[in-house]
């Protein structure tokens, strides 16, 4: 439980300064198209490099051992996620028998949560964020370790009420999540209903009062988006002060006569935008959006055009440069794409214009149909890698909610987060509640529509990378480069749709899953219903489609259970007394407890005890010609630095 190496801080800074350099040598010095380009090239490389070690450094921390055991732990709350089990994350104040003990821990616990900034003690059983349930899945390991969250687990019983020391920064941040607490709490008693939870939600980011099944509609109506604090609340947010600021000082004629009143527009948008920043916790897809948002207005300020892909690829590059992980990430990829795709369309449509101005009301809808539109269109294939399934439904969806949304949920939620402090709030926030009743309804109708949701098999990483260049030239390029992006997407959406899919799943605590024809078998749901779950959709299938007990394909005694499945014998061993004779029979044979080493050796097939399984982490079965190649969890999951 050491700090993982990284590179000194010296050498990272001599990497960004030479990446900089060289950069401006490219640039000015070097009037050789093909050397500048490799000029810059290197530069960028330079920056990456030196950007990812020094994100290394800065998050790298303790991280629990990789097996069960019982920590008593204390600390204070600094994050709630909705669930019939609420996930609390703790910030750690201290825990027993670790000498270096996580920065925060992310446990289950039973209802009612603790409020944000409480102080919590408690036994906990914990251990180190689990890897990917299948080959490729997700990871939350990975992610666990740039949050700094170096242990995962479940509390014994609720957690207690503790009295807890903070100091420094730690006691900013815990204030901070107060304020939020008991602002989501203000907003939930003014408004006691699902979408009064969903207004908290979108003002604080505490989203434990978020009904499952209103979260599910939206996702299925493909009105998901509107859960996550990002691009589309920042810009409603900063572009409605900038609105109403502009609008206010273009009243004082003088005034707006002899200066450019956008300028202090928009430096009151940022404050607001910044406001909000630190009110909704700071996730993030926000922190994605406000550094969007502040290019967009400090362009505004120094005389620049607001809207361009060079200011969308700036904002790329500072993201990036603070958050390199991001890059991989489902969020990053979605927002930019979005973003990056509605420049260019709004650059298209503004060269090919013809001048002809529509009714206000017919020019607002099809605005709002083709930002719709050109968005859906850029991320659906991102959302449908990282998730394998998209709204069928979504365009339709969105245009019959975004105004309501737009004109009525979110300016009201925002002039009562204005009107708090003097208690004016209320009426402003049933107000929200109100329009958001609206918009959960057009998610419930939409997500009970047949094939509201449609599944994608997943797709190796390479795919979306080599559809992520044809992506950017298209958005970004002239005539042929457009024509080549289009050619490179359609080679990987190819590349994706024939990519081999697994056939077999093992968990690491011995849970067979089997597909045969559109049909899925399972030995367990009860003790590997995630992984099931994560198999069947890597498959392209309904999570929601009932999975068959594969047992009831089997022969079964006490002792094992046997079948011919997909072409493969299987051995399912109960008894210890029968794993030598089922060895030399089956090709898989799946054995839950340890086994010795020479029972491998007499084995026909492959062996899989408690041992092997917890070193794979799961396994999956590929077929390859007239034979199976194998794929273990263990080597597609995030592998941290070492000490």
């Amino acid at each position: 439980m050491t700090r993982p190496a990284a590179l000194p801080v010296a050498v990272i800074m001599l990497l960004i300064a030479g990446a900089l350099g060289l950069r401006l040598a490219a640039r000015r010095r070097v009037e050789h198209l093909a050397a500048s380009w490799a000029l810059a090239l290197l530069a960028w490389g330079l920056l990456g490099w030196g950007a990812a070690a020094w994100r290394v450094d800065r998050a790298a921390a303790p991280v629990l051992p990789e097996y069960e055991r019982g920590y008593d732990v204390a600390g204070w709350v600094s994050r709630v996620d909705p669930g019939r089990r609420p996930g609390v994350v703790i910030e750690v104040t201290a825990i027993s028998g670790v000498d270096a003990p996580p920065e925060r821990i992310r446990v289950r616990t039973p209802r009612p949560a603790p409020c944000l900034g409480a102080g919590v003690s408690g036994r906990m059983s914990l251990t180190a964020p689990p890897g990917p349930a299948t080959p490729g899945g997700y990871d939350f390991s990975r992610r666990a370790w740039f949050d700094g969250i170096g242990g995962t687990g479940f509390t014994y019983g609720g957690m207690n009420a503790a009295d807890v020391e903070t100091r420094g920064w730690q006691s900013v941040k815990r204030r901070i999540s107060r304020i939020r607490g008991r602002l989501a709490d203000r907003i939930r008693d003014a408004a006691p209903s699902g979408s009064g939870a969903i207004i908290a939600a979108l003002l604080t980011g505490e989203r434990s009062g978020i009904d499952n099944q209103d979260a599910e509609a939206l996702r299925a109506s493909g009105l998901g988006h509107l859960l996550a604090i990002s691009g589309l609340h920042m810009a409603l947010v900063g572009g409605g002060v900038f609105f109403v600021i502009s609008l206010s000082l273009a009243l004082i004629q003088p005034l707006a006569r002899r200066y450019d009143i956008r300028k202090p527009a928009a430096m009151a948008a940022i404050a607001a935008s910044a406001v909000y920043l630190v009110i909704s916790g700071a996730p993030v897809s926000a922190q994605r959006a406000f550094i969007m948002l502040l290019v967009a207005f400090l362009a505004l300020i120094f005389d620049r055009r607001a809207l361009t892909l060079r200011n969308v690829a700036v904002a790329a590059v500072i993201v990036l440069f603070f958050t390199p992980e991001a890059l991989l990430e489902a969020g990053f990829q979605m927002s930019f794409s979005a973003a990056a795709a509605l420049v260019a369309a709004f650059d298209f449509a503004r060269e090919r214009g013809s001048g002809r101005r529509l009714p206000a009301p017919i020019q607002f809808f099809s605005s709002l149909s083709a930002t719709s539109l050109v968005a859906g269109a850029a991320t659906a294939a991102f959302a449908a890698f990282h998730f394998n399934r998209w709204a069928a439904y979504g365009l339709f969806a969105n245009l019959a909610a975004m105004p309501f949304f737009t004109l009525w949920v979110m300016p009201a939620a925002v002039i009562g987060l204005a009107l708090t402090p003097i208690g004016l709030d209320g009426v402003f926030y049933r107000l929200a509640a109100s329009g958001m009743d609206v918009v959960l309804a057009v998610g419930g109708k939409t997500a009970e529509a047949p094939h509201a949701l449609a599944f994608t098999a997943a797709g190796p990483g390479w795919a979306l990378g080599l559809y992520s260049a044809g992506f950017i030239l298209l958005v970004g390029g002239r005539r042929l480069a457009r024509v080549l992006g289009l050619l490179v997407m359609a080679a990987a959406g190819l590349a994706w749709s024939t990519a081999p899919k697994p056939f077999l799943w093992i968990s690491d605590q011995g849970v067979v899953a089997v597909r045969e024809g559109d049909e899925l078998y399972a030995s367990s749901l009860r003790r590997s219903r995630y992984g099931v779950d994560q198999f069947s959709r890597r498959l392209g299938q309904d999570p929601e489609k009932p999975v068959h007990d594969l047992k009831t394909r089997m022969n079964c005694d006490a002792d094992a259970c046997v079948g011919q499945i997909s072409g493969m014998k299987i051995s399912l061993i109960e008894r210890r007394r029968s794993l030598k004779e089922e060895c030399r029979q089956a090709d898989l044979v799946i054995f839950e407890e340890p086994a010795a080493a020479r029972s491998a050796w007499l084995c026909r097939g492959e062996l899989y005890d408690a041992v092997r399984l917890t070193r794979a982490g799961g396994v999956a079965y590929y077929r390859k010609g007239d034979g199976f190649q194998i794929k273990t969890a263990r080597e597609s999951r995030w592998k941290p630095p070492k000490p």
